[in-house]
């Protein structure tokens, strides 16, 4: 049963390392408006968000000269702590 749980996972997740690149490329973008966009490609900010959520996304906190980038590789985790 372990098995099948972690081939399901692995099947399901298959593309948050392209997303997890995408986000943190996200952020080292300097045009507000274009970080925006970036963001809202990858995660939908709800209606009900206060409009501070927008006014976060539209400032920059991260410099192109020192880029956010992931390092090594992700996996899941079924939230044990031998997992993490």
């Amino acid at each position: 049963m372990s098995l099948f749980a972690n081939v399901v996972a692995d099947e399901i997740n298959a593309g948050a390392p392209g997303l997890a690149d995408a986000w943190l490329a996200a952020w080292s973008i300097n045009d507000g408006a274009e970080r925006v966009r970036s963001l809202e490609a990858i995660a939908a900010i709800p209606d009900n968000a206060p409009p501070t959520i927008q006014a976060i996304w539209a400032q920059s906190f991260v410099s192109t000269l020192c880029p956010l980038v992931r390092k090594g590789f992700s996996r899941h985790s079924r939230g044990r702590k031998d997992d993490l």
